[in-house]
């Protein structure tokens, strides 16, 4: 095979694997807990840990891949990706597990900030979009049935085989990296990266995230929540000052200065809130429809199996007309599947949602990696590290911001009719329930226990519910979607000339 072959199979293979542990491990905590016997925040914690080094971490990747080497810091984090996957399969306990996935998280980081300097590094200016659009179309495939295959091998082997396939599957792609990336030329430089900043972004970056992800469960007013967002205007603050008087910054705030830049990475930002809303679908499927979980992750196949399609011919498109022309048609796309959602959700019609879905699945892909290429082009040669740790570190905001505000949202309605359904069961409220999730999916068994006709009554109304909140909260998906066709259609002008010409700094 040549090696733009292989590397386009490398990266589609890692891209996979990150995304399956995002979104296929979500279905597999129930086993999991029954196993360690671990509270209901640990668990949660099992999810966050991987997502917030992976948030954290992938800026100093990117500032690091400019002087060590895009290549040098790909293998390394491919290295702690296998080493910790394989922690977090023979954990014996939830605290081993929660600290290998942080592990896991920063591998990620690593890999997500370099891996579209590699491919820009083997394919020729006129090919790139495409092979950024083949990668994406993967792994977005496997964003979208990660709910279905997590729960599959859970059932049919064990939860703990979501981590042990990455072992091999990271090595063959450490293998095929190695034998058709070209290595780094110049010789590393240590990232002069100075303490203080570092650990202002940390500080910074990370209490928002985490503020973002726990609010829902601690509430917007509690003291945790607001300590945590002080924590992070007080770190983002310091950070930006920092990088502002520092020679060696581990974000170029000149960067933004440019137009399609900024424009891009709020394309992204928004985009991957509506992303990361297929996790909400799943949900949907099983305590709106009353779907199981592979079920579920079966009924988001119109969110994927477009990808695998479309994202190759938008990046092609990209070559061609430049990034602009197939990102204003996506973000149309996004946007009119979250206000379908937002519309139609609430009447419990998978064939709605089967629509919704569709314009998704065309939409995304038109969208994430032309805007991917337009931060890159424009970011001038030496920076193209950080570009490519800012853009990763905007699309992982993004996530949080979907699961901060559309989940609180939805969570705050869900909970005020859940607590009117369960007020005359006392059986369910004794069970400690909390949402209509809790009833339906996580544990019927007090709702077993009721009569026949007053258990109709109850999954009905819950049902019901839980589908009139989530209509309510992708109303916040639509409005993040709003903002980016806004950066699309005045932020991004149109190319120059046909091709546009994607570099790998450093080489």
């Amino acid at each position: 095979m040549s090696p733009t072959t292989l590397t386009t199979i490398a990266m589609s293979i890692f891209l996979s694997m990150t995304f399956i542990d995002e979104t296929g491990v979500a279905v597999t905590l129930p086993s999991i807990q029954a196993e360690f016997g671990i509270s209901a925040l640990a668990l949660q914690w099992t999810l966050n840990a991987f997502f917030l080094t992976l948030a954290v971490f992938v800026l100093p990747a990117g500032h690091s891949a400019d002087r060590l080497g895009a290549r040098r810091v790909f293998d390394a984090g491919m290295a702690v990706f296998v080493v910790a996957s394989l922690g977090c399969g023979f954990s014996a306990s939830g605290e081993m597990l929660i600290a290998a996935r942080a592990v896991q998280g920063v591998g990620a980081a690593m890999m997500l900030a370099t891996y579209a300097l590699l491919i820009a590094r083997v394919f020729p200016p006129e090919r790139q979009g495409a092979a950024l659009g083949t990668s994406a179309a993967y792994g977005a495939f496997f964003l979208a049935i990660g709910p279905f295959l997590g729960g599959f091998i859970a059932e049919q082997l064990s939860w703990r085989w979501i981590f042990h396939l990455n072992a091999p599957l990271g090595l063959l792609v450490f293998l095929i990296v190695r034998r058709a990336v070209p290595g780094d030329t110049e010789p590393m430089r240590m990232p002069d990266i100075k303490p203080l900043s570092l650990a202002s972004f940390i500080f910074g970056f990370g209490g928002l995230i985490v503020a973002l992800m726990q609010a829902v469960e601690w509430g917007w007013r509690t003291p945790h929540t607001l300590g945590l967002f002080a924590c992070a205007v007080l770190g983002l603050t310091l950070f930006l000052l920092l990088q502002r008087s520092s020679r060696f910054a581990m974000v170029d705030l000149s960067l933004f200065r440019h137009k399609a830049f900024s424009s891009a990475n709020l394309i992204l930002l928004t985009t991957q809130v509506c992303v990361m809303c297929v996790a909400f679908w799943a949900l949907w499927s099983q305590v709106a429809l009353g779907m199981s979980p592979q079920m579920a992750g079966l009924s988001l196949l119109p969110a994927g199996l477009p990808i695998l399609v479309v994202a190759r011919l938008g990046g092609i498109w990209a070559d061609r007309a430049g990034p602009h022309a197939p990102i204003r048609l996506g973000v149309l796309l996004v946007a009119s599947s979250a206000v379908l959602f937002a519309v139609t959700s609430a009447e419990r019609s998978y064939l709605m949602a089967f629509a919704a879905m569709l314009l998704y699945g065309i939409g995304a892909p038109l969208v994430i990696s032309p805007a991917i290429k337009a931060v890159l082009i424009s970011a001038p040669d030496g920076k193209q590290g950080q570009a490519s740790g800012i853009l990763n570190t905007m699309r992982q905001l993004g996530a949080a911001l979907a699961f901060g505000v559309i989940g609180a949202v939805l969570n705050f309605h869900d909970r005020l009719n859940t607590a009117r359904v369960v007020g005359d069961y006392p059986a369910l409220v004794d069970g400690g329930v909390l949402d209509a999730q809790d009833v339906l999916v996580k544990s019927p068994e007090a709702l077993a226990n009721l009569p026949a006709a007053a258990r109709t009554v109850v999954e009905t109304a819950l049902s019901q519910g839980y589908a009139d909140a989530f209509g309510i909260g992708m109303w916040g998906a639509v409005a993040f979607a709003l903002v980016g066709c806004i950066a699309a259609y005045l932020g991004l002008a149109p190319a120059r000339r046909p091709v546009v010409r994607l570099t790998e700094s450093g080489n």
